[in-house]
C-alpha cells in the first residue's frame, strides 16, 4: 500500500512513521504539493489543513487514488476529499481507514497476466481430464454391451437340459469368450 501524506505537523508525522512500520505500507511525506514526485501512484492521500492550498484543488481532484482524507479542526466536508477527519484524531482512526482500503483492495483485486495464464491452463487441463473420463466411460459402455451380447448368445446356445435346470433355479455353468481390443 502506497500512501501520500501532505503534512507539516510533527505529531502527525510521528504517528504515520509508527504506522509505516508495517511491511506492506510505504509512506511518502511532503510538506507541500510543490515537493510531490511526478508520476507517483498512491492508494491513499492524507492532507493536513495546514499544508493545503487552494491551488491544489485541481491537482487533488484529478489524482487517481482509492481514498483522499483531509485532517481539519473544522468538521466541514471538502468536495475534493472522500473523508474528513476532525482534529485531534486517534491513531486507530488512521489504522481503520488504511485497513478499510486494504480490504477493499483485496476484494477487488484484478488478476495479473501470469495468474490468468495459470487459470487458463488449469481450465484446459480440466477439459482434457473430462475428455479422458468421457473416453473411459465410452469404453466401459462398449465393454458392457459386448458382455451383454455374449451372455445373450450363451443363453441361446444352452442345451434343453441346461435351460430346464436354469428355470428351476439351479446353478449351471457357461463359458463366455470375449473378443475385443486389449
Amino acid at each position: 500500500m502506497h500512501i501520500l501524506l501532505i503534512n507539516t505537523n510533527p505529531v502527525v508525522s510521528r504517528l504515520f512513521y509508527d504506522i509505516s512500520k508495517d511491511d506492506d505500507i510505504s509512506i511518502d511525506e511532503i510538506d507541500s504539493m510543490d515537493n510531490l514526485k511526478d508520476e507517483c501512484s498512491y492508494d491513499i492521500v492524507f492532507v493536513d489543513e495546514e499544508s493545503y492550498r487552494e491551488e491544489q484543488k485541481e491537482f487533488l481532484f484529478g489524482l487517481d487514488t482509492l481514498l483522499k482524507v483531509f485532517f481539519s479542526y473544522k468538521s466541514d466536508e471538502m468536495i475534493e476529499f472522500d473523508r474528513t477527519l476532525s482534529k485531534p484524531f486517534l491513531p486507530s482512526q488512521i489504522i481503520d481507514i488504511i485497513s478499510d482500503v486494504k480490504e477493499q483492495n483485496r476484494s477487488s483485486a484484478i488478476l495479473d497476466i501470469d495468474e490468468l495464464e495459470k487459470i487458463k491452463d488449469l481450465l484446459e487441463m480440466d477439459e482434457v481430464v473430462e475428455e479422458i473420463n468421457s473416453n473411459s466411460e465410452e469404453k466401459e459402455i462398449e465393454e458392457q454391451i459386448l458382455i451383454n451380447e455374449a451372455i445373450e448368445i450363451a443363453m441361446i446356445n444352452l442345451t434343453k437340459k441346461q435351460k430346464k435346470k436354469l428355470l428351476k433355479g439351479k446353478e449351471i455353468e457357461i463359458k463366455i469368450k470375449l473378443k475385443g481390443k486389449r
